[in-house]
């Protein structure tokens, strides 16, 4: 949860862009919304979903080995990067809502 301020950083920064944090809690079932509920009492518009533990099937289909581990994934679903931080997250962010801006303004003048 040490990672928590820096999350509600990143989510006020970006706020109102294609942007999204979303959390995957490894916890057991009867703390699962401990992530959530955490995220929401900091005010941090996050998803959480419920791994079940550390060896479930999201932590087993994406490698993670750590805890905490980021991925920076794109407008398009792919892992652009993974454990970013400081200025190397701000600025890969910050490139990938461009592209991803500049998408959503193609698609909408195709319409």
């Amino acid at each position: 949860m040490a990672a928590m301020p820096g999350e509600r950083s990143l989510a006020e920064r970006y706020e109102g862009r294609l942007f999204e944090l979303i959390g995957v809690n490894t916890d057991t079932e009867g703390a699962a919304g401990s992530l959530s509920i955490r995220a929401g009492e900091m005010d941090i518009p996050m998803h959480s979903f419920l791994d079940g533990s550390t060896s479930g099937p999201i932590t087993t289909a994406w490698g993670v080995n750590a805890f905490p581990t980021q991925f920076l994934i794109d407008h398009e679903g792919i892992v652009r990067g993974i454990d970013l931080v400081g200025p190397a997250l701000d600025e890969e962010i910050e490139r990938l809502l461009l592209l991803a801006d500049a998408a959503k303004a193609e698609r909408d003048a195709a319409k």
